[in-house]
């Protein structure tokens, strides 16, 4: 009897001793970085956070050198500015000392075409009172029809000078416009990109670069951990998976 009970007395302590269910389960850690990189290569300027540092969302990460970039941005802007002026200016006529000019020209021809005018009315006068050969009148008339021509030719100046260019004309120039605005929202875009800011609240994980090295193009320079980016994956053993 005594040594029935000191058995059921082992089986009682085995019991409440540790089971299968209390043992360790093997599995790791698996975080979801963030690599923060450039799009363009360049030199880093400078790397605004440090390992182990909480950023928030729009921080300045790190930023490299723009100069390239600035330089292109105001070529872009210059020749935008050049093709909207380009695209005004041909909507419009000339300037008023441009028309000016054609006016003193038309007024100089004006008085040519009298005067040719003038010697071929005395001519024909001549020439019916026999004292000038009608051969000379072919002469004048030549130069009369030459002198009209020439105030013909200025008038149509001025008229087309007070107009604005054609309508292809004028469509090919906003055309060359909206491509240069375009350029220069690229230009900028390229600019921007040598600055990168946080996408959202993080850790910096790790940084990979030091101020003054050189960054190939798409090198993260940094790396960050979201919050609630760590997983657990362990294994659990099929006796113990319900």
């Amino acid at each position: 009897m005594n040594r029935a009970l000191v058995l059921l007395l082992c089986a009682t302590l085995t019991a409440c001793g540790r089971t299968a269910a209390d043992a360790p389960l093997p599995g790791y850690a698996e975080a979801e970085l963030v690599y923060v990189a450039a799009s363009s290569a360049g030199r880093l300027q400078t790397l605004s956070v440090r390992r182990g540092q909480q950023v928030r969302a729009g921080a300045l990460l790190f930023t490299l050198d723009p100069d390239a970039e600035a330089l292109a941005r105001e070529g872009a802007a210059a020749r935008s500015e050049r093709a909207a002026a380009l695209a005004v200016d041909l909507r419009k006529g000339r300037r008023p000392s441009e028309i000016a000019a054609i006016d003193q020209q038309l007024a100089q021809a004006a008085a040519t075409l009298a005067a040719s005018t003038s010697a071929l009315d005395r001519q024909r006068g001549l020439v019916e009172q026999g004292f000038v050969a009608a051969q000379q009148l072919d002469t004048l008339l030549a130069t009369r029809d030459r002198d009209a021509a020439r105030v013909h030719e200025l008038q149509a100046q001025r008229v087309t000078a007070l107009a604005a260019a054609r309508s292809d004309e004028i469509a090919a120039a906003t055309a060359e416009a909206r491509g240069a605005r375009a350029d220069l929202a690229l230009a900028r875009w390229h600019e921007g990109e040598k600055q990168r800011h946080a996408p959202a609240d993080a850790l910096v994980f790790d940084t990979l670069f030091q101020p003054g090295e050189w960054v190939p193009s798409g090198q993260p320079v940094l790396v960050l951990l979201p919050p609630g980016a760590i997983k657990v994956r362990f294994f659990v053993p099929q006796p113990l998976l319900a």
